[in-house]
């Protein structure tokens, strides 16, 4: 009975991990178009109006774009290309190189305080690999148990 129900429970986690990469799949896609347009084949455009995209970043159902300097008619010019609902435009932080001085209001994160190093969706998939052998074989360990006693 215990078996049963652990198997339930990994194969719903391994259903909800897959159908939220496929999610995340597509907004990496959309991210690729976007950076298309705006890095290759309307760099000019997009300079000639004065608007320095920082960043583009895909989030859950949108590609998040980072603009310097942020105004409502750069981010009107971004929606009216890729759509309201594909896209969120931020205000965006100019990188800067390493060496630069630290604690500056340049955008260069403060001495000691780390942005994070986010999980990459290659070691999420070895995590849940680790996960569903980990539970097949608590699954048989308890199986064993069960037989044993019974």
């Amino acid at each position: 009975m215990t078996c049963r129900i652990i198997g339930s429970m990994i194969i719903v986690f391994c259903f909800l991990f897959f159908s939220a990469g496929t999610i995340y799949a597509n907004t990496i896609d959309k991210q690729k178009e976007i950076d298309q347009y705006i890095f290759e084949t309307n760099s000019a455009e997009v300079a000639e109006l004065g608007i320095n995209v920082t960043h583009t970043a895909p989030l859950e159902d949108t590609v998040e774009i980072g603009i310097t300097p942020y105004s409502e008619e750069a981010a009107a010019y971004f929606y009216e290309k890729f759509g309201k609902d594909t896209v969120t435009v931020v205000k965006g932080i100019q990188a800067v190189t390493y060496g630069e001085e630290v604690g500056s209001t340049n955008g260069v994160v403060e001495e000691g305080k780390d942005a994070g190093n986010p999980i990459s969706a290659f070691q999420w998939e070895y995590l849940l690999l680790l996960v569903i052998v980990g539970g097949l074989v608590l699954g048989r360990i308890i199986n064993l148990q069960n037989k044993k006693m019974g």
